[in-house]
C-alpha cells in the first residue's frame, strides 16, 4: 500500500480520487461505481480537493459507515478493500476498488441512470451503448461475437475472406470460420457474426447492418477542419475496415512531407517521412480492433492537419483497460473476434506488443510518441511530426510539403518557404491553376506581396510559369527538371 505522501504526489486521475470526508455520500458512491465499472481505482478519504492531508477524526467509524453505504447503495453487491492508514498522527481511509465484471449502479438512481464510468478524474453517467457493453462483459460475451441478426449467410462474402487469408498463407475452411467465430451454427444453418459482416460483409450487407463501420480520411489546409484539401473517397464516404489497412497509409503518404538528409561517410541520402509509418499502422490497427461498432452515427476518422495526424475511433479505451495498461503491454480487446482475425492475418502481431513497436521505432528514428485522449465516447490518438519536419507556429517552413500529388519540390538549405509560398505550392501540387490574386485573397496581403512571394519561388527554381500570360500555369520543378 503506498504511503499517503505518495498519493499526494499524484493528481486525481482515472484511478485515483480524494475526498475530504463522507459528507456527500452520493458522490462517494458514484466514484466507487465508476471505478468498479472502468479500470478499478483508489479512493482516499481525509484529503481535501486542494490535496491537503487533514485526516479523519474517527477513521474506524467512517470505515464502518462507508461499508454500510456501499452495501445498501450499490447493486449488485460487492466488497472493496478497506484500510485505515496512519501517517504523521493522522488517520486516513484508503478504499481500493478492483475492476469487477458486471454492470454496477447506484441503487437510488436505478440501473439506467445510476451507472457511472470514470473519465479522467470525473465520473460520468454511462450511455446506453456503454451499459450494453458492460452487460455483455458480465455475460462473457462481446458485440463482435454475436450473430448478426439481420444478416444471412449470403451477406458474408466468403470468397473475399478466403482470398485475404490465402494471401497471408492460410486456408480458410468453414470449420476455421467457426473456430474464428466468423460463423455460428444454428441447427442446419450457418449464420455470420457481427465480426464477419464488419470485416467481410458484402457492400450491401455492410451498408444495411453497419453503415458506420468504415474509415474516413481527410487532409485539411491548416490546424483546424475549416478547409479540406483532399479526401480518401469522393464526398468522404470512407472505405471498409479491411480496405483501410492499405488505403489509409497510402492516403497519408500522399498528403504528408518527406525530408532528406545526407548521412554517414557514404554521403547517401536518407529520406525521413513526416510521420512514423510504424506508429500510424499500430494506431490505425488499434482503432480498428477497439472501435465500438455497436454505436450508430460514429465512424473511424483519420484527420491529417498541417501539424499533426489524429485518428479517432468510437468508444474510449475498452472497459478494464487504461492508457497505462496499453503502454505496459496489457491487452484487452473490445472486439476479440476482429482482433483474432487481424492477428491470424499477421496484421496485428503479438498481443500487447503494439506500443513496444511504436516506442522502438520512435527511439531509433527520433519520432515523438503518440498521445491518446479518452473522450468517453471517442478515443483520439494524436501523432506528431518528426522534429526535422515540425512547423513552428509563426515561423517559416524549410521543407516543401508534398500534398496530394507526391511532388518533391527540391528545397535546398538556403531557401525557406514562408506560409504563403507553402500554400501556393500546395495548390500547384493539387493541380489547381493558381494565380497571384488567389494568394493575395487567401492571406489578405497586397497583390504586390503575393507576386514577390511567387517571384522568390521562381528565382529559387521551385516553380516555373509555362504557356501564355492568359492561359498558362505554374508548375513545380522536381529534382530532375
Amino acid at each position: 500500500m503506498p504511503a499517503i505522501a505518495d498519493f499526494l504526489r499524484r493528481n486525481e486521475s482515472r484511478t485515483l480520487e480524494f475526498k475530504q470526508d463522507l459528507s456527500s455520500p452520493e458522490r462517494v458512491l458514484k466514484a466507487i461505481v465508476a471505478f468498479a465499472n472502468t479500470t478499478g481505482g483508489t479512493l482516499v478519504v481525509g484529503i481535501t480537493d486542494e490535496r491537503q492531508a487533514i485526516g479523519l477524526a474517527n477513521a474506524a467509524t467512517e470505515e464502518e459507515r462507508l461499508a454500510n453505504l456501499i452495501a445498501n447503495g450499490i447493486e449488485p453487491a460487492f466488497s472493496p478493500d478497506f484500510q485505515v492508514v496512519t501517517e504523521r498522527g493522522r488517520d486516513f481511509l484508503v478504499v481500493r476498488v478492483p475492476r469487477f465484471p458486471g454492470m454496477f449502479y447506484v441503487r437510488q438512481e436505478g440501473a439506467e441512470q445510476g451507472v457511472y464510468l470514470r473519465h479522467g478524474s470525473t465520473n460520468r453517467r454511462a450511455t446506453p451503448e456503454q451499459r450494453a457493453e458492460l452487460q455483455r462483459q458480465a455475460q462473457a460475451g462481446t458485440f463482435d461475437s454475436q450473430v448478426c441478426v439481420p444478416a444471412t449467410l449470403a451477406d458474408f462474402d466468403q470468397e473475399a475472406a478466403r482470398r485475404v487469408f490465402e494471401a497471408a498463407g492460410h486456408e480458410l475452411t468453414t470449420a476455421k470460420m467457426e473456430t474464428l467465430h466468423l460463423l455460428e451454427r444454428s441447427g442446419d444453418t450457418w449464420l455470420p457474426t457481427n465480426a464477419a459482416i464488419i470485416l467481410f460483409g458484402t457492400a450491401a450487407a455492410r451498408a444495411r447492418c453497419f453503415p458506420d463501420a468504415r474509415v474516413q480520411a481527410a487532409r485539411f489546409a491548416g490546424t483546424t477542419k475549416a478547409e479540406f484539401l483532399d479526401q480518401l473517397e469522393p464526398e468522404n464516404r470512407g472505405v471498409s475496415i479491411m480496405a483501410a489497412l492499405d488505403e489509409v497509409p497510402r492516403f497519408v503518404r500522399r498528403n504528408t512531407r518527406t525530408a532528406s538528409r545526407i548521412t554517414g561517410e557514404t554521403l547517401r541520402r536518407q529520406d525521413i517521412p513526416e510521420y512514423s509509418a510504424v506508429a500510424l499502422r499500430e494506431v490505425l490497427v488499434n482503432a480498428l480492433a477497439h472501435a465500438d461498432y455497436s454505436r450508430h452515427g460514429m465512424t473511424i476518422k483519420v484527420a491529417v492537419y498541417s501539424n499533426r495526424i489524429e485518428v479517432e475511433n468510437p468508444g474510449g479505451w475498452p472497459l478494464g483497460l487504461s492508457e497505462e495498461d496499453f503502454r505496459n503491454g496489457v491487452s484487452r480487446a473490445r472486439n476479440p473476434v476482429i482482433a483474432g482475425v487481424l492477428h491470424k492475418l499477421t496484421i496485428m502481431e503479438n498481443w500487447g506488443s503494439g506500443f513496444e513497436r511504436i516506442e522502438t521505432d520512435a527511439r531509433e528514428h527520433g519520432y515523438p510518441l503518440p498521445q491518446w485522449e479518452d473522450k468517453g465516447t471517442v478515443l483520439r490518438a494524436k501523432l506528431l511530426p518528426h522534429p526535422e519536419l515540425r512547423i513552428p507556429v509563426g515561423e517559416e517552413v524549410a521543407v516543401t510539403p508534398d500534398v496530394t500529388a507526391n511532388v518533391t519540390a527540391n528545397v535546398t538549405e538556403n531557401f525557406s518557404a514562408n506560409e504563403r509560398q507553402q500554400w501556393f505550392m500546395q495548390q500547384i501540387a493539387r493541380g489547381v491553376n493558381v494565380r497571384p490574386n488567389a494568394l493575395s485573397e487567401r492571406f489578405g496581403v497586397t497583390e504586390r506581396t503575393a507576386k514577390r512571394d511567387i517571384a522568390a519561388l521562381q528565382d529559387a527554381e521551385k516553380i516555373v510559369f509555362v504557356g501564355s500570360t492568359k492561359t498558362g500555369r505554374y508548375i513545380l520543378l522536381t529534382k530532375d527538371e
